[in-house]
């Protein structure tokens, strides 16, 4: 405590070191806590008297103690009653306080409320330091003495769901009187919000919206200059946001008017625009908010809400392209700097997730990301560049981000030996972490292995095939397919948007937890005092046998924590949308390496021992990612059990689950990875057939049994006598795989297409099949991307090599029946395969002729009674217009894109289907 106190005396800027010294105070009065429950209740009550400690002793079972009686530990409760305590700071003692000497006088044994009054008299004495970590520090302390009184009733058994019933009003009202004064000090500062944010998590609705009341009070009376009301406004607004006080749809839309409104009208005086430009992506947020609750009260009703019928989500895009691009007629300013990139990147998220990328093309080139952003800002659409078959524009952007790991660990080295020829070694350690960092980052892995998988779905032979997998670019995926996928790091940066979502609610507790465990959500609480690395460091080192709170849960703890958590708001609209995207997950990128890893052992290095290994080490991989049951029937053509969502996803009449266009198909996805793990199995079979024959062979005078190539064995339709029969078995099992395949083939043929799985033939599929998945805003593009990239991405390459390893009709075989048969169920194959892409083809044709009609829709279609066109008159209509073009372009542009891939593998089937054997 006395090393905190000093640090703090002469940096108390460092707001890491206050939180420390709370921590240390808190830790004390609870080691004297614990140890006066370990007495009886007179004799607790003594020992907290000698300590000064102005605990409230409540027993939960009597109303109290008699003398004599022995009260339980776990029966003991005490509350941190502030005021009474804290009280000193108003006495004639405190005002007079005009040096550290004096401080020093006023302070006694209790050392939570001499840690209050320093941060107190730090506030007085502002003039000497000009930091706020003094106002923060004593709203971090209120918070931690909830925390402490949330604590002290869980382990008494309490599980009530609210947690300010233990606390006196007094110490409420002051709390959020604390929040005022801080946002009338310094709300005209860019970091108030970011600074309030842990603390306004704790506060229920009701308390929100008496707060921004209070706030808004405090605005009104506000007298300093326009930019100093402008920059109070927009932090207002954010708390506003972040609060989520908005009952009613209703009050959400004509919030997000009158911000639109006060952009548009406000004069912009000094740099005044800086904060009003920043109510756009604010406002915008509301907007889809409101969208998705459109959606979700459709989903209730059974309905799928058409995307021409979204008026406010194409609102709201016709809202950011007019702030970005505005027109002469709309007789506002262009955005600044700052504000227009938050707003690109939203306007590129929303995009992307709605799967039309012609947008995001030119936003990514107008945002030009350079340097470290290719990790932090590129995921984002990444993996929607994929999905919606953009594949040179993700292809030239994977490229980019190996080249700037490759430009980076060269610089990287350079630093290395500037810190020691400079004599700077405390840079040392940074640099190390910074290494071990973007080594292991999730991105570098996901760029490296999409791009081996992007040359796989569009190579034309074998030998291409092996040249590629023989490749050093393939070489580096087997890393990431052997290592443990807890090893990989998410390097994503999703701070952009964290002014614009609504914080989770939970209690100091839950909070204190959270922060521990790392954010639940994007508008998990946080704060953006700055800590220098020093400090960091010394902290950490003092701190290390100190915990603020045990996080160490007993069973009524970890119920009530439970009962916290379930106070958490629901995601935002923008929450789902910048959600991870499962192929993000290090389980996913490790799936993907063993797929091409599988590749290069099956078809260049031709061992079936390690294909073996890898095959379960990829069954393991799919289980941990809920692909996979624990106990499947891998040769079983029966298809797997559909859970009530999954039932849904793959029905065309059932709406889908708001955000589930980058999510899509669970159920899909689960046959995808089961068909890839059945091809792996018929690989494996096939090298078991080549390397089944034995012989004796002499060696150095001992005979031993060793294995070789069945085409060295004896001709004829079968062994010698005494010879085994296990090649014979295989080319038996070759043919179930095969006839296996053909089955889960007629099933993915089904959901390419969005009917729901039968076992009919794809050949046979009608045309009433064809289902609006396909159509603009629905999800078929995004599965067939998955399909092309996964199954037929995997069994192109192994159906070529399958015909060249394969038996013919001609050459003289010891298992010449069997292996015809096996033969023949890969001939049929082939041709269901051709069914399959041949069906999507005329699906993918029949939905570009739609195209145009929908482009009229998105136009005309509702806009007259959209609210947004009294606000922007005249011009608005020119900029909704702009936003079906968008659409309606990648629309096009996307189904042109699948109709060339599915007609280049058509191709080169028909070239397979013209070397079979009838």
């Amino acid at each position: 405590v006395i090393v905190a106190y000093e640090l703090l005396h002469h940096h108390v800027d460092q707001f890491e070191v206050a939180k420390l010294l709370i921590a240390l105070v808190f830790f004390q009065e609870d080691s004297i806590e614990a140890g006066a429950a370990t007495q009886s209740a007179p004799a607790a009550s003594n020992s907290m008297a000698q300590s000064s400690l102005r605990l409230e002793k409540i027993s939960t079972t009597k109303e109290g103690p008699e003398e004599g009686d022995e009260l339980p530990p776990v029966h003991r409760v005490f509350h941190f009653d502030l005021q009474p305590r804290f009280a000193v700071v108003d006495e004639p003692a405190f005002q007079q306080i005009q040096s550290r000497d004096d401080l020093d006088r006023v302070k006694d044994d209790d050392e939570v409320t001499n840690c209050f009054i320093l941060f107190k008299y730090w506030q007085r004495n502002r003039y000497t330091h000009s930091s706020r970590v003094p106002h923060l520090a004593e709203l971090e302390l209120r918070k931690i003495a909830f925390a402490y009184t949330e604590r002290s009733h869980m382990q008494s058994g309490a599980i009530e769901a609210n947690w300010s019933a233990h606390v006196t009003t007094g110490d409420m009202a002051d709390f959020t009187e604390s929040i005022v004064g801080y946002y009338d000090l310094e709300g005209q500062k860019g970091s108030c919000f970011f600074d309030l944010k842990p603390y306004l998590s704790i506060l229920d609705e009701h308390r929100c919206g008496t707060l921004v009341h209070k706030l808004t009070k405090v605005l009104e009376k506000d007298d300093s200059n326009a930019r100093d009301t402008a920059f109070r406004f927009r932090t207002l607004c954010r708390i506003q946001r972040a609060c989520g006080i908005f009952p009613a749809p209703a009050t959400m839309l004509s919030t997000a008017q009158s911000w639109m409104v006060k952009w548009m009208t406000a004069q912009r005086v000094d740099d005044s625009g800086v904060a009003l430009d920043d109510l756009v992506a604010l406002a915008g947020a509301i907007l889809l908010d409101l969208d998705k609750k459109q959606v979700e009260d459709d989903a209730k009703d059974g309905r799928c809400t058409p995307l021409e019928e979204r008026t406010i989500l194409l609102d709201t895009l016709a809202f950011f392209e007019m702030a970005l691009k505005p027109g002469s007629a709309d007789q506002i300013e262009a955005l600044n700097p700052s504000a227009a990139t938050q707003v690109k990147a939203l306007l590129m998220v929303i995009y992307s997730a709605l799967g039309f990328l012609d947008p995001v093309d030119m936003l990514l080139q107008e945002l030009a990301i350079r340097s470290i952003q290719h990790e932090t800002l590129l995921p984002l659409v990444l993996t929607n560049l994929m999905c919606c078959l953009r594949w040179d524009s993700a292809a030239e952007w994977c490229r980019a981000v190996l080249d700037f790991h490759e430009s980076y660990d060269r610089d990287l080295a350079d630093a290395f030996c500037s810190c020691f020829e400079a004599g700077m070694y405390h840079r040392v350690g940074e640099f190390m972490r910074a290494r071990e960092s973007l080594a292991l980052s999730i991105n570098r892995g996901r760029c490296l292995v999409e791009l081996c998988l992007l040359e796989l779905a569009q190579s034309q032979s074998l030998q291409s095939v092996q040249e590629l997998l023989s490749s050093s670019m393939a070489t580096k995926v087997a890393p990431y397919a052997m290592r443990s996928q807890s090893v990989w790091i998410s390097t994503v940066d999703r701070t952009l948007f964290q002014s614009l979502h609504p914080l989770q609610r939970a209690s100091p507790y839950a909070t204190s937890h959270l922060g521990a465990s790392g954010n639940l959500r994007f508008g998990s609480p946080n704060s953006t005092v700055t800590v220098s690395p020093f400090f960091s460091s010394v902290v950490g080192s003092l701190a290390i046998e100190i915990p603020m709170l045990d996080h160490s849960r007993t069973a009524a703890e970890e119920k009530r924590f439970k009962a916290s958590q379930s106070n958490f708001s629901t995601p935002s609209a923008l929450e789902v949308m910048l959600a991870q995207h499962s192929s993000e997950r290090p389980g996913m990128l490790r799936l993907r390496a063993l797929l091409v890893h599988m590749l290069y052992v099956t078809i260049v290095r031709r061992e079936r021992v390690e294909l073996s290994r890898c095959m379960d080490m990829m069954r393991a991989a799919m289980t941990a990612e809920d692909l996979l049951p624990a106990c499947e029937p891998w040769l079983s053509g029966d298809s797997i059990p559909m859970s009530d969502f999954e039932s849904k996803a793959s029905d065309e009449t059932s709406p889908l689950p708001y955000g589930a266009k980058r999510n899509a198909a669970t159920y899909a996805a689960i046959h995808f990875w089961r068909f890839i793990l059945i091809v792996f199995e018929a690989a494996h079979r096939v090298l078991q057939c080549q390397w089944h024959g034995k012989q004796d062979v002499v060696d150095g005078g001992k005979t031993r049994r060793q294995s070789l190539p069945v085409s060295d064995l004896p001709e004829g339709d079968d062994f010698d006598e005494g010879a085994p029969d296990e090649p014979i078995e295989n080319y038996r099992q070759v043919e179930q795989s095969f006839q296996v395949l053909t089955i889960q083939l007629n099933t993915l043929g089904d959901l390419l297409v969005g009917a729901k799985p039968t076992h009919t033939t794809a050949a046979s599929l009608a045309p009433q099949h064809v289902s609006s998945q396909l159509g603009m805003g629905g999800i078929g593009v995004s599965r067939a991307a998955d399909f092309l990239l996964g199954p037929v991405a995997v069994i192109f390459p192994l159906l070529m090599w399958w015909q060249q390893v394969l038996p013919s009709s001609e050459a003289g075989h010891p298992c010449k029946m069997g292996a015809l048969a096996a033969r023949s169920a890969l001939s049929h194959l082939i041709v269901i395969l051709h069914a399959v892409l041949t069906n999507l083809q005329d699906v993918v044709t029949r939905c570009l002729k739609d195209v145009d009609t929908t482009f009229g829709t998105l136009v005309d279609g509702a806009f007259p009674q959209t609210d947004l066109q009294r606000i922007f008159r005249p011009s608005f209509r020119l900029h909704r217009r702009r936003v079906a073009n968008n659409m309606a372009g990648s629309q096009m542009r996307q189904l042109m894109k699948l109709a060339d891939v599915v007609e280049n593998r058509l191709v080169l089937l028909r070239g397979m289907m013209g070397k079979g054997d009838g």
